[in-house]
């Protein structure tokens, strides 16, 4: 069983993105969901084929000519084709469906019967029991009777106007309905549903899936919207049937959204409803198939009754629904996906299935250097090289969230000539539209490799990415533009003529992303939309392709804009969807304008202070208690499946303090760390290096105690590249030549930051600087996992920094106890009076550290120290009564400000952002520092023993 696992798992490993060729060993007998294979056969395939190669795109009919399709390009031609769109707020959904379904039919000309409705409903009305089988009946009393088809399911966001005068409209996480109305005269409805027990297996023959597909032959040139559930992509079933829907159909448009749900006690639902007998949306198979997985009494009975009237659920909350549109319509897709390159382009050299392990620039080919003479790369030496070169925001960018673009090219002309040769000016086109942009799935710095979520082939174009809210404005605002100029230039000979407008956005795309609330359908009504004519959904994701005929992806984080048009231009035009007078016209509104200055820069200056944020917290007294708020772990979490990346819908509670934001940041980063080094491989790696000689514990409260014996008090010299105050400080950082400088200057202990995100560090500082020093190494992190402390154990650390503000006293209590089986020490950072009576009540806490700079604008107040002393005394002498040591930090920019400091009563400080302020050997600047403050004695506060 367990070989079988692993079999299947490696089959379904097969990137949505590559072409595939068919796989010999596995045979159909002509019965839907049965084969006949063997495991030692289908590994013997795995074997002797790349998995890249086992699906290849059909580029024939499976199945006979549709009669009829022919005769519907003429059918009807005086009548246009006509879209309306609408949204509406309210939390009866009843109420909303109904004013929605007014709004939209009020903008078709009178007497018009509407063909085709996408229903788009807000997940968040989940809260109301019953509510979801009445949405298709609400929606046909609303409506004229002779509605052909009814679609759609629930999202987190809609699309739409309410009225020509309102301009388009995007209700993000709010009770809404939104509605669109398409009159499409020459235009049939075909429907599928799939389901994971009902669909065939990934690698069955092409005829199989054309048959689940209703066996719609290439030639009819379909037109696909699809709307999967979560449950459906969760069990792996999404990437197998996009994969066979572009290998039965590769020329064909795949447009839609995944579903969205609320929270984890609720489900998504599909809508989906049709009039004609051909096309009829049976649900049925899938509400048995969701009986047997969960066997509740009422759903039984509820199924029976159905079953037994003959009748047919207009809903379910699992499977997938796929309306194929044939005849009189044809559709164009762009694709957005907020991210801008920051590195030249490469060309693949070495791969390992979907690991890159060498390449080459892109330049070189085109200068036709030969290939023995080409300078090979590895991917991390570049990445590295670019976050030293580049300027400090896109560096910042890169080491927060790297992503990776590949090109994509059109699935019938992938072939043995790889890679694809682009005429003159062809260029700037294939990098804007075809490349596909993904977060780096993982890195291995022994073989240089770096793994993605698609497989790759010798010769394939990439680069480095960077994703942020203006990347995403200027790439929407351009996008806006030339979908304007298109559209008004677009004529009879052009073979395209836009009359309806969708816009499918992934649930990344609010005003966390850009800034501003609605900023796409601002950009695109500034552009010159006619009486806000746009339609679709925020869901959990967006489904597209990047150009026609290309690999069909599922964008978290982008936004898919369909225009449709009918083949035979020789129907009557509708409307303009585009006014001439205002066309391109989509730069920033002076509100949005203003809004987007507010927004600060990700990293800003070198040396000066930077501009923090305003952030509404306002603290009620100078050195308040808060509890920093942690990621709720009881909710699922974003999680990867192939190409797809999904994230369930969850509640989003900004955070309310700077530090806090830091916090969260943390806890992402960390949990894909985990994901690659689990728990257990760590502990095996720190059983087998604790006894080693060069991993021999360096006492970090035995040096400290040392100092203040011999002068009173001791310092911690801090390293550090960068920090969220000051940005880059040191622009060539060499942790072993400040661990040199720091120990031969007369420094206690030397303190690495190894944050990457914030500090540009990494774990490797750490052994770097025990190399080069005996004194004791500190990892300074912001420690949400005991995973942390057992990986600073590992890469060289004798003592980590744990805050009061992030930890619960009884887990304080655990890392000190994980770090004492490590034969390592732990600090113990706190910022209130309450936070410093709580960790002397810990009594195995033998170092903490008053911490100077705010939670909440991460501004210094070196007169913490001051009166945390003056608050707390009975806590200070607790800790100092059993041999523990008080230490102060930040705010130290001088050497005036340390002496200062010392003289509030503490036995030491850490020093670090002040030493690089200015440039110069830190090392010696501490020295100066010192020599300095020689002679200062700390005075014993009142009540408070030296």
């Amino acid at each position: 069983m367990a070989l079988l696992s692993v079999f299947v798992f490696i089959c379904a490993c097969a990137p949505l993105c590559l072409a595939f060729s068919p796989v010999s060993s596995f045979k159909s007998d002509g019965r839907r969901g049965t084969r006949r294979h063997t495991l030692a056969a289908g590994l013997q395939s795995i074997e002797e084929t790349s998995t890249a190669d086992m699906l290849k795109p059909v580029g024939r009919d499976l199945c006979p000519p549709l009669k009829g399709l022919e005769a519907l390009l003429e059918e009807d031609l005086d009548t246009p084709h006509s879209w309306a769109h609408s949204v509406h707020k309210s939390k009866n959904m009843t109420e909303a469906l109904q004013t929605a379904c007014a709004l939209a039919q009020a903008q078709l000309e009178p007497g018009t019967v509407p063909d085709l409705v996408l229903v788009h409903v807000h997940c968040m009305y989940c809260d109301y029991e019953g509510q979801w089988e009445t949405v298709v009946p609400t929606i046909r009393s609303s409506l004229p009777e002779g509605v052909k088809l009814i679609a759609g399911g629930t999202v987190a966001g809609t699309i739409g106007n309410q009225g020509p005068d309102s301009g388009a409209i995007e209700y993000d996480n709010q009770y809404s309905v939104g509605v669109t109305l398409a009159r499409l005269p020459g235009v049939r409805f075909r429907t599928f549903v799939s389901s994971h027990n009902t669909a065939p297996h990934m690698f069955d023959e092409p005829y199989e899936w054309s048959r689940h597909f209703g066996d719609i032959p290439q030639s009819a040139d379909p037109v696909f919207l699809v709307y999967p559930s979560p449950r459906y992509a969760r069990r792996q079933c999404l990437d197998a049937l996009l994969l066979n829907l572009d290998r039965v159909y590769p020329e064909s448009p795949k447009i839609g959204s995944l579903i969205t749900t609320y929270g984890l006690a609720a489900s998504g639902v599909v809508f989906g409803w049709s009039s004609d007998p051909n096309s009829k949306v049976d649900f049925l198979p899938l509400w048995r198939a969701s009986v047997r997985d969960d066997p509740d009494p009422e759903r039984i009975k509820w199924v029976r009754e159905m079953y037994d009237k003959g009748e047919t659920p207009d809903w379910s909350q699992d499977g997938f629904l796929g309306i194929a549109m044939l005849g009189d319509i044809q559709a164009r897709t762009s694709s957005l996906q907020g991210a801008r390159p920051v590195s030249p382009v490469y060309r693949v050299k070495t791969v390992d299935g979907p690991r890159i392990v060498e390449m080459v620039y892109e330049e070189d080919v085109v200068k036709g250097v030969p290939e023995s003479e080409m300078v090979v790369h590895e991917p991390f030496d570049e990445y590295y090289r670019l976050t030293m070169e580049l300027d400090r925001q896109e560096a910042y960018l890169l080491q927060k969230q790297a992503h990776i673009g590949v090109e994509q090219i059109p699935l019938l002309q992938r072939g043995d000539e790889w890679p694809r040769k682009m005429e003159d000016g062809q260029e700037e086109q294939a990098d804007a539209d075809s490349f596909m942009v993904e977060e780096i799935a993982a890195g291995n710095f022994g073989t240089a490799g770096l793994t993605i979520g698609q497989w790759v082939k010798p010769g394939q174009r990439f680069a480095f990415y960077v994703r942020d809210g203006a990347a995403g404005r200027e790439e929407s605002a351009s996008a806006a533009k030339r979908l304007a100029k298109e559209t008004s230039a677009q004529t009879d000979e052009s073979g395209f003529r836009t009359e309806g407008l969708l816009s499918f956005k992934g649930i990344n795309r609010g005003k966390g992303f850009f800034g501003v609330d609605q900023y796409e359908a601002n950009v695109i009504q500034r552009a010159g939309l006619e009486g806000g004519r746009l339609g679709g959904a925020i869901a959990d994701a967006a489904i597209g392709a990047l150009q026609k005929g290309a690999t069909t992806i599922v964008f978290a984080a982008g936004t898919v804009l369909a225009q449709f048009s009918p083949k035979n231009l020789k129907r009557k035009a509708g409307k303009p969807l585009f006014s001439p007078s205002s066309l391109g016209l989509s730069d920033d509104s002076e509100e949005d304008a203003a809004e987007l200055d507010a927004i600060p820069s990700a990293v800003g200056g070198k040396k000066e202070r930077l501009p923090q944020p305003e952030v509404a917290y306002k603290p009620p007294s100078t050195d308040p208690d808060v509890k920093i708020t942690r990621r709720d772990i009881t909710k699922a979490q974003a999680a990867h499946i192939f190409t797809i990346q999904f994230e369930p819908r969850q509640e989003y509670k900004p955070p309310k303090y700077l530090f806090e934001d830091l916090v969260q940041m943390k806890e992402s980063e960390i949990a894909k760390y985990r994901d690659r080094w689990p728990m257990g491989m760590l502990s095996t790696r720190v059983l087998s290096v604790k006894n080693q000689p060069f991993f021999k514990q360096r006492s970090l409260k035995a040096a400290l105690k040392s100092q203040i014996q011999k002068r009173g008090w001791c310092v911690i010299g801090q390293m550090m590249k960068a920090s969220p105050s000051f940005g880059v400080l040191v622009e060539h950082y060499e942790p072993q030549a400040f661990a040199r400088s720091f120990s031969k200057n007369g420094a206690a202990a030397v303190s690495v930051m190894v944050d990457k995100q914030h500090y540009y560090g990494s774990y490797e500082d750490c052994m770097n600087a025990r190399r080069e020093t005996r004194l004791p190494i500190i990892a300074d992190d912001i420690v949400v996992y005991g995973w942390q402390l057992l990986k600073h154990k590992t890469e060289g650390a004798d003592a980590s920094v744990v805050h009061a503000n992030i930890l619960t006293d009884a887990e304080i209590r655990q890392n000190i106890l994980v770090a004492q089986k490590m034969d390592t020490e732990i600090l113990v950072k706190v910022n209130s009076p309450e936070q410093l009576k709580r960790v002397a009540d810990i009594e195995t806490v033998d170092i903490v550290v008053l911490d100077n700079v705010n939670f909440w604008n991460l501004l210094p107040d070196r007169q913490r120290t001051k009166r945390l002393i003056e608050a707390a005394p009975e806590a200070i002498a607790k800790i100092r009564a059993r041999g523990g040591i008080i230490l102060s930090e930040g705010g130290i920019e001088t050497g005036a400000d340390m002496t200062e400091v010392l003289e509030m009563g503490v036995d030491g400080v850490s020093v670090g952002e002040g030493l690089l302020l200015e440039g110069g050997s830190p090392g010696k600047k501490l020295r100066r520092w010192i020599m300095a403050a020689k002679e200062v004695k700390p005075a014993p506060l009142q009540g408070v023993p030296a």
